[in-house]
């Protein structure tokens, strides 16, 4: 006779129980994984398999883990006794034989239903939402279960049937239209069960870890998001999770009517350990499970302080006139129409290709990602079906500027391939038909934020183009102008260290800026350059490595010439004066760019730092205030050295106090250095 094998012995601890059958979806759980039993028992081919001892059926559960699985084990332990007492009252008419396996031996535990001469059948009836950090588990199973004809898959998740058809009550929304029929007792011949169940807040056949962070956060079991003119893909009905985000708060997700030719959706809850915790506490909506661990995506909060991503008065980046609603009502009435959009944005897509200009021209970006600057021609292939330009790059690079085929911003990239992945550097603020759309905003990527950048512009004609490269080559001939005759690297110890020591200027410069060489022991060189890609500088230990743009080391952020390890600041006189002096060379850059530290008296240290937003170079006695943006002394402009010729300063008195001009103050590059430095080998 089957029995209950296979089992895990599950040690109980007062604080982690939960009585299932309390919770308001497991009588409706019982009677599908019932239901699927008698299906199968009662098949004519089965009985008489049975009766010849060729038969079998299987209950089938995936071991959960400690943090994820808890329900898990629960139901698992209510699913035996209470089948087995269904049974031995008559309305189960089979004793199955349940088995508990750990994820990855299911497709060996599987391969029974195959044996050859006998008639099994199986049911999937327990299984976790999340092991470790695979989120994605249910979806695995039932994708491993689809190769088989003979089992069902009757665990309960959120994306089921019924849950998607017959809600009955979510939390904020008051009382369903009608109540819920009472859940049939196992034990009492069909009556009512002996203790009524709680108030219905979530609907009843959500899993019970999503009624629990319903519960737990008053969070809605489905959210809407509709309305936006950008990042259209990312709208829809999003159902919670039964795992929260790393945040702690509810997480969403938007199966997309299981359309698997589309990706699956998130919504969640960004903490602060990554982009220097300013993403902490935002909202973020995304179409890469990636992203969710990254703390990135298309659209994102601006407030950081909301419970819900359902809060009154939340505005969202990049997502111009979305609307954000409980329920799945607004979602799905937003599916409906998405025939009728994808036409209009099919015949939008056409004008684009239409009256594309033949030659754009991006301009105004200073520091990193400057090199991606100059003039576009339209490419014969489009991308994501809107116009596609191609530039041609110092070195015989490439640089490609086209449409996100999601969110609908113009991005640049270095690399055609990222063009697939909606990849860049440089985007427009929002969606637009084309780049020189008028008054279009850009921003740039500094390594964990995207900052404005109020000068750049993209404008169409061969006069912008004209007038930029104009510009470039004043820029080159200034860099080449103001390129020190040697510098030194210094500080690296470990690999690569033997690229330490003084550069000299080349006659011959690499990509249109300075190029410096070293005579290393051996006969070798190594070169320091700038570049065509990235407009970082670089060092390699061979000269064919310039060509490929590589090397061993690299400069955090790009540049028109090299800044040496030290800089000084004079000619403040007054208030904040004590700021002025030599600062050197950080290890550690700030916001992607060189910071500097001067040791003051009395053990201060000061910061010479560069502004994540403005770019303007500040000075703070604080170091905290880095992340803040915060300081006492500002450059008049962004620049992406503090050393660039002709920059002016700019005092504050007092805290609050409105900048003030200083034409006496200076930053200029400390060139003994390279002197010192190469005294000390020449006497080695």
């Amino acid at each position: 006779m089957a029995g209950l094998v296979k089992t895990t012995n599950v040690h109980v601890r007062s604080k982690d129980f939960v009585d299932i059958r309390k919770e308001i979806w497991y009588a409706q759980y019982l009677s599908s994984i019932c239901d699927a039993i008698n299906s199968y028992a009662t098949k004519k081919k089965f009985l008489k398999a049975v009766k010849d001892n060729k038969g079998g059926l299987r209950v089938f559960g995936v071991e959960g883990d400690i943090r994820f699985g808890i329900r898990t084990k629960y139901e698992w332990i209510a699913l035996q006794e209470d089948c087995e007492a269904a049974f031995l009252q008559g309305t189960l008419k089979y004793r199955p034989t349940f088995v508990r396996v750990k994820f990855e031996d299911l497709e060996d535990e599987l391969e029974w239903l195959e044996k050859s001469g006998k008639v099994r059948y199986g049911v999937l009836a327990s299984c976790p939402s999340q092991i470790g950090d695979d989120v994605r588990i249910m979806d695995k199973v039932r994708d491993i279960c689809s190769e088989y004809d003979n089992i069902s898959v009757n665990f309960s998740s959120g994306d089921n049937v019924v849950n998607g058809l017959f809600q009955v009550a979510h939390l904020g929304g008051g009382a369903a239209e009608e109540p819920a029929p009472a859940a049939q007792g196992v034990h009492g011949g069909g009556g009512a069960a002996e203790e009524p169940a709680p108030a219905a807040r979530v609907s009843p056949v959500v899993s019970p870890a999503v009624e629990a962070i319903a519960l737990e956060h008053s969070a809605p079991v489905k959210v809407s998001l509709t309305e936006s003119k950008e990042s259209v893909h990312l709208m829809g009905v999003y159902e919670l999770c039964d795992s929260k985000a790393r945040s702690g708060s509810p997480m969403y997700v938007n199966h997309n009517a299981g359309d698997e030719t589309k990706p699956k959706c998130y919504l969640y809850r960004a903490d602060g350990s990554t982009h220097n915790g300013a993403r902490d506490g935002l909202w973020i909506a995304c179409d890469d499970e990636g992203e969710v661990a990254a703390n990135q995506g298309l659209i994102r909060s601006v407030q950081a302080d909301a419970d819900l991503p359902t809060a009154a008065g939340l505005t969202w980046i990049q997502a111009e006139g979305i609307v954000v609603t409980e329920g799945e009502a607004a979602g799905l009435a937003w599916i409906k129409g998405e025939p009728e959009r994808a036409a209009a944005a099919e015949k939008t897509a056409a004008e684009a290709c239409a009256n594309a200009p033949s030659k754009v021209t991006l301009a105004g970006r200073e520091g990193t990602n400057e090199v991606l600057m100059g003039p576009y021609e339209l490419s014969a292939e489009p991308a994501h079906g809107y116009p596609r330009y191609s530039k041609r790059a110092a070195g015989g690079a490439t640089h490609w500027l086209y449409r996100h085929s999601g969110g609908g911003m113009w991005m640049v990239t270095n690399d055609e391939s990222k063009i697939a992945k909606n990849v860049g550097h440089i985007k427009s603020a929002r969606a637009a038909a084309l780049p020189t759309e008028a008054g279009l905003a850009w921003e740039y990527y500094d390594g964990a934020n995207w900052p404005d950048d109020p000068k750049m512009t993209c404008t169409e004609g061969d006069e912008a183009a004209a007038a930029w490269e104009a510009a470039d080559q004043a820029r080159r001939a200034a860099a080449m102008a103001r390129a020190p005759a040697k510098v030194t690297l210094a500080g690296r110890e470990g690999k690569w260290d033997g690229l330490m020591g003084p550069y000299e200027l080349s006659a011959e410069p690499a990509h249109g800026y300075p190029r410096y060489s070293k005579r290393a022991a051996g006969g070798a060189t190594h070169w320091l350059y700038r570049s065509s890609e990235t407009g970082k500088w670089l060092v390699a230990p061979d000269e064919s490595h310039i060509a490929k743009n590589a090397g061993g080391i690299r400069s955090a952020a790009g540049g028109g010439a090299p800044h040496g390890g030290k800089v000084t600041l004079a000619g403040r006189e007054g208030t904040n004066e004590v700021l002025m002096g030599p600062y050197e060379l950080s290890a550690e850059p700030a916001h992607g760019y060189p910071r500097y530290s001067k040791r003051a008296a009395g053990g201060a240290t000061h910061w010479l730092y560069r502004n994540s937003g403005a770019g303007t170079w500040m000075v703070t006695d604080d170091e905290s205030n880095i992340a803040k943006n915060l300081g006492w002394l500002n450059s008049a402009r962004a620049a992406p050295l503090p050393t660039e010729a002709g920059l002016a300063w700019q005092y504050s008195a007092y805290a609050g106090a409105a900048w003030q001009d200083d034409p006496k103050m200076t930053c200029t590059e400390d060139e003994r250095r390279g002197e010192a430095r190469s005294g000390e080998e020449k006497g080695a």
